[in-house]
């Protein structure tokens, strides 16, 4: 082999080693890189068992559809809603995917945006997001959404019991409840003696009319803690936090850098969400919330994952959830 033959394999060596060593190090950006907000890979949450429970305490009674007025509505009979209330929308999934919002309102249904994340061939992660409308029984749903009705004798202050919000079921790390959120959309009030069909169709909401509730604000978890500081280089430990803001998709979203996704790199799309309501894990006292007047006041109540929250990430993405909500009119 003459001396050019040799130099030549050599360089051709050193070429490999100088691709094999690009290709490391590419890897280990693409592994660095994968821990985002939403799901970068297939998860599912399920709803556990559709154990959704809402009860009334302290003089207001509470109805599925209107017509049959008592003590609590259970999956069951938000399920069997449409047969009484014609114009249900009820979605119960059995399972969530991430959506997000910035509380926007449109014919009393909260603006709710779907997001799914891919890699484009820099192996940068790109959010894409569509508006999701819910549906009667849809059990394809990403979230959950119904209506519920309140009769009270007076006007009067409504709370939050500690028995309500969200919680994880299962035997893996909790993680994926911080990152629910729920709202409550007063679509209208009437007298209590009022046809139900018209109570059914009560749809008066303006955007004074959204509270948005963030349960379990303080805690995170280990994933949420490393995803907090990657992402949005924020820096939270595992207990008493303070609530980390947010921007939710305010409009539909195309090709969007995840770690720019906020309303200070596209104000037109993301908006700071404004909380109506925090609630620690485990908190011990009534939450006040919004008041109604006496009669029939019509609510219609959303509880989905957010995807913009630090919470919203792969590992903590299994498991079920169980969602509860307890009103009360009495303070303590």
């Amino acid at each position: 082999m003459n001396k050019k033959s040799k130099k030549r394999k050599k360089q051709e060596k050193e070429i490999k080693k100088i691709f094999l060593l690009l290709l490391i190090l590419f890897t280990g950006v693409f592994l660095a890189s994968s821990t985002y907000a939403w799901f970068t890979v297939n998860r599912i949450v399920y709803v556990d068992s559709l154990k959704v429970r809402v009860e009334a305490q302290g003089g207001i009674e509470i109805s599925a559809d209107a017509k049959t007025f008592k003590s609590y509505v259970s999956s069951e009979d938000l399920i069997q809603a449409p047969t009484t209330y014609k114009t249900s929308i009820n979605q119960l999934p059995v399972k969530l995917e991430p959506v997000s919002t910035a509380g926007g309102l449109e014919n009393g249904k909260l603006m709710l945006y779907y997001g799914s994340v891919t890699n484009n061939i820099n192996g940068d992660y790109v959010l894409n997001a569509s508006r999701e409308i819910e549906s009667s029984n849809n059990a394809d749903g990403m979230f959950i959404a119904f209506d519920i009705f309140l009769k009270s004798n007076k006007d009067t202050k409504l709370y939050l019991t500690p028995e309500s919000g969200a919680r994880y079921v299962g035997d893996k790390l909790p993680g994926i409840e911080n990152a629910t959120r729920i709202a409550f959309v007063v679509l209208g009030n009437t007298v209590s003696n009022a046809n139900p069909d018209f109570v059914q169709n009560l749809n008066n909401a303006t955007l004074n009319d959204v509270y948005i509730w963030e349960p379990n604000y303080d805690v995170h978890n280990e994933y949420g803690i490393k995803h907090a500081q990657d992402v949005y280089g924020i820096t939270v430990g595992k207990e008493n936090n303070q609530p980390v803001s947010y921007d939710g998709i305010a409009s539909a979203v195309k090709n969007v850098y995840v770690n720019q996704a906020n309303q200070v790199n596209y104000p037109n799309l993301f908006r700071k969400v404004n909380v109506s309501y925090l609630t620690p894990a485990n908190f011990i006292n009534n939450k006040e919330i919004f008041s109604i007047n006496s009669g029939i006041t019509k609510i219609r109540l959303y509880a989905w994952l957010e995807g913009q929250d630090v919470d919203c990430e792969n590992n903590s993405a299994v498991g079920n959830l169980d969602f509860k909500f307890q009103f009360s009119t009495n303070p303590s």
